[in-house]
């Protein structure tokens, strides 16, 4: 799903309001795609770490400040190329680590990050998502994927040809299939040739529409649109 408008903003959070018949809530994937051309990093290169004698779990970690940054992020591990483990610090530049084990010698490298934003303030986007993705294949090779946007309510599957197709959602149920003809798929009317419906949509157990599938013939090849109609 996608915010109905960009929005500049420099931190993510996600909160669940509302899950069908009071189901448990799970993210299965988050990807945020942003703006980074004005993001900076920079190494910084005076960093000072002083681990406890007395209990070698702990370590205090210091750093000369970065003009500008807004935040640093402390890596540190076992071995110089991995460093693995990491803190995300900010208005300090310093960190105290009480979960090191005892035995090993700790290598830390400190990056300091500026968003490229000079303001922060907090912004609340509420987004009702319909869905994942659903995707059409033919026989065992997918076609085309497309992604369910709020307030969009048609999909088109261009340049269909004969053969056997399978529509579905991506996240795996098979919502039709079926074998489509020359003759459904050309004409010089555009009235569907084939009608089915895929699914209900709604809220839990309240059902506030239907997603539609229509087979529209072309001069040469066809075309499959996919309707998301609410009736609430």
């Amino acid at each position: 799903t996608e915010l109905a408008e960009p929005v500049k903003a420099r931190y993510l959070k996600l909160t669940n309001v509302f899950t069908p018949d009071s189901g448990k809530f799970a993210v299965k994937d988050l990807r945020v795609f942003g703006n980074p051309e004005k993001a900076k990093f920079t190494k910084v290169n005076k960093v000072f770490v002083a681990r406890d004698p007395e209990d070698r779990r702990n370590a205090t970690i210091t750093w000369e400040a970065v003009k500008g940054a807004d935040g640093y992020v402390v890596r540190y591990g076992i071995e110089p190329g991995k460093l693995y483990n990491n803190y995300m610090v900010y208005d300090a530049n310093t960190i105290t680590i009480y979960s090191l084990n005892r035995e090993p010698d700790y290598y830390f490298e400190v990056e300091a990050f500026d968003s490229g934003t000079d303001y922060y303030r907090e912004r609340t986007e509420q987004t009702m998502g319909r869905g994942a993705e659903i995707e059409l294949a033919m026989g065992p090779k997918m076609i085309e994927r497309k992604m369910i946007k709020e307030g969009v309510n048609e999909y088109v599957f261009e340049n269909i040809v004969p053969g056997q197709y399978i529509f579905r959602h991506t996240f795996g149920p098979v919502l039709w299939r079926g074998e489509l003809t020359k003759a459904e798929l050309t004409g010089s009317e555009e009235k569907p040739t084939v009608t089915a419906v895929l699914s209900d949509l709604g809220v839990g157990t309240k059902v506030t529409g239907q997603m539609e599938l229509k087979v529209i013939p072309g001069k040469e090849n066809g075309k499959i649109v996919v309707t998301l109609n609410y009736s609430k």
